[in-house]
């Protein structure tokens, strides 16, 4: 009990530390400043990370490179999680949790166990049995390679149950504890949503200046320019409509070239053209 408690303290002192000191040693202000003063890479195109992209398509992650040469033969526990995620990803659900279960009955000591807790955790969070979601994410243990992602879903579980401080705790975890992993940036975004919603500027605003700063080739980086605006345009502490104006200005200048895929392809073009309207047509008028 006391060495638990210990690690609690642990954690707790390397999230404020994360998430509270001001960034690089900089305030907000300065910081915005300096991005806005950057001189914009129209080259940049901000690729996803491999890993990030076999997350989002449910390809498994082995480790090893690829070559040339003909793939190894599956194990049948690594067959049997391939199934289950082409089984999932058709949303044919019963069917890939009868996959997954296989695993961890049939295989105790499998490598791809705490992978087969992640997917049928997000059986339990798409059939709306949070509950149950959290107890599979709570077995995957500290030193496994999923156990960011179990923190990270177990975020989108308090989300989903509306719980957003407990789903607050759980983003900042991720982000504090594992900042090279592929879901930080993601983490940080759903912090500073959910900052938003409970009316917290000033941690929505570090959590994305975090984005930004660390985190500017990931596709992530147009949700927070975005939300960097939309912030200094709306924030009662943090107002400044000159800044959310040239925000939304290099928002959609990016958006306008191809180059910057994430900008390019962004669902939130529309939004920032029109709050860009909003602001030149209420403070702007004269010019």
């Amino acid at each position: 009990m006391i060495r638990l408690q210990k690690c609690l303290i642990m954690i707790t002192c390397v999230i404020c530390l994360f998430t509270s000191l001001p960034l690089l040693g900089q305030s907000h202000e300065s910081i915005i400043k300096s991005i806005l003063a950057e001189e914009e890479d129209t080259s940049t195109t901000g690729e996803k990370s491999k890993e990030t992209e076999n997350l989002e398509s449910g390809n498994v992650i082995t480790g090893e490179e690829e070559d040339d040469s003909a793939p190894a033969a599956d194990t049948p526990d690594q067959l049997a999680l391939k199934m289950g995620i082409e089984l999932y990803n058709s949303r044919l659900f019963d069917r890939a949790m009868e996959k997954f279960s296989s695993i961890k009955n049939n295989y105790p000591n499998s490598p791809y166990s705490d992978a087969a807790s992640i997917w049928t955790s997000r059986i339990f969070m798409d059939r709306g049995k949070y509950n149950q979601a959290l107890k599979e994410l709570s077995g995957i243990p500290e030193k496994s390679g999923e156990y960011p992602a179990s923190l990270f879903l177990k975020g989108n579980v308090f989300k989903g149950q509306g719980q957003r401080i407990q789903a607050i705790e759980s983003f900042k975890t991720v982000a504090a504890l594992f900042p090279e992993h592929e879901l930080a940036d993601d983490a940080l975004l759903h912090t500073a949503e959910l900052y938003l919603q409970e009316k917290q500027g000033t941690q929505s605003l570090d959590a994305v200046l975090k984005i930004i700063k660390y985190y500017g080739d990931r596709e992530t980086i147009d949700d927070a320019y975005y939300w960097l605006g939309a912030i200094l345009l709306r924030d009662p502490v943090h107002k400044d409509v000159e800044s959310a104006r040239k925000v939304f200005k290099i928002f959609l200048k990016r958006a306008g070239d191809p180059a910057n895929r994430y900008f390019h392809n962004s669902p939130l073009t529309d939004r920032a053209a029109r709050d860009l309207k909003q602001v030149e047509s209420t403070y702007f008028q004269e010019e």
